[in-house]
């Protein structure tokens, strides 16, 4: 018997502002171009319009990705437990 595949997660930019911690929707959806430009951050995924879904394993894995390369000290993040993230300081400022 062949083991079943794993299922795709789609989240929606709320659910995506909640892992990183922004304090709303509309705060991530600010930040959202930034981060994807400067940061590398997934881009929502482009056959699905509305409402903007990302894939839950490539936005986990950014968070990851984040976690390893850091800047010693610039970049505080640290887990407040294993299923959230607190997000880089840097992330949540407003770029001039």
């Amino acid at each position: 018997m062949k083991p079943e595949p794993k299922k795709t997660v789609f989240i929606t930019s709320d659910q995506v502002a909640e892992l990183l911690e922004f304090g709303t929707k509309a705060q991530f959806m600010t930040r959202r171009t930034d981060l994807i430009r400067k940061h590398g951050f997934p881009p929502p995924l482009p056959f699905i319009r509305r409402p903007m879904k990302w894939r839950r394993a490539d936005v986990e894995a950014w968070v990851a990705a984040v976690n390893r390369t850091m800047p010693d000290g610039s970049m505080p993040i640290h887990a407040a437990d294993q299923r959230k993230v607190v997000m880089f300081s840097h992330a949540r400022r407003v770029t001039p």
